[in-house]
C-alpha cells in the first residue's frame, strides 16, 4: 500500500498534463505517505521500530523533518542537529540507505515543490520563491537553474506552449 502511494505520487509529479489542484493532490498524497508510514510504526510500536535499523530510523526521521520544514531550512545541518548527529553521518546513512545523499534529497523534495507551483499556478516566479522559503527571486532562480538547467520561467513556459 505504501509504495502503491508513493508511485501514485510520483506518476503525478512525473506527468506533463496539466491538473487542476496539482498541488493540492501532492499535499494530500504525500500526506497519505506520512501516515501509512506512522500507522506502520505505531501498529507495532515499539516491535516495528525494534526491527527498523537504527539507520533506517534516522531516514525515517530525516523524511519526515524535511516534509515538514524544507520551506522554511534546506540545510543538512539543520536536520542532522534535529536527530543529535553530524551532517557527515545523516548523509551517509541517508546514502547508503536511498542511494542519495541527505542534500540530494532535500534539493528533490525543494525542486519537486516548485515545479508543481509552476505548473499548477499563475504566480509570478518571486511569490513561488518566498513560498519556497527563499530570500529572493534570484536564489531561487539560481537554485532551480543549478539543478534543471533551465530558469523557472523557461520551465514554466515549455508546459504553456
Amino acid at each position: 500500500m505504501v509504495w502503491k502511494s508513493v508511485n501514485f505520487l510520483k506518476y503525478i509529479l512525473d506527468s506533463d498534463t496539466e491538473m487542476m489542484y496539482k498541488k493540492e493532490i501532492v499535499e494530500h498524497l504525500f500526506s497519505v505517505f506520512c501516515y501509512q508510514m506512522a500507522g506502520i510504526i505505531s501498529k507495532e510500536d515499539s516491535n516495528s521500530m525494534g526491527q527498523m535499523s537504527r539507520q533506517e530510523e534516522i531516514v525515517f526521521v530525516f523524511l519526515n523533518d524535511l516534509a515538514e520544514n524544507h520551506q522554511q531550512d534546506r540545510s543538512v545541518e539543520f536536520y542532522a542537529e534535529r536527530q543529535s548527529i553530524t551532517t557527515r553521518h545523516l548523509s551517509s546513512v541517508v546514502k547508503s540507505i536511498t542511494g542519495k545523499s541527505a542534500s540530494q534529497i532535500i534539493a528533490l523534495i525543494v525542486l519537486n515543490e516548485a515545479k508543481v507551483l509552476l505548473n499548477s499556478s499563475k504566480r509570478p516566479v518571486s511569490e513561488i520563491s518566498s513560498i519556497l522559503g527563499f530570500s529572493d527571486q534570484y536564489s531561487f532562480s539560481h537554485f532551480f537553474k543549478k539543478h534543471l538547467e533551465v530558469s523557472p520561467s523557461q520551465y514554466r513556459n515549455q508546459f504553456e506552449s
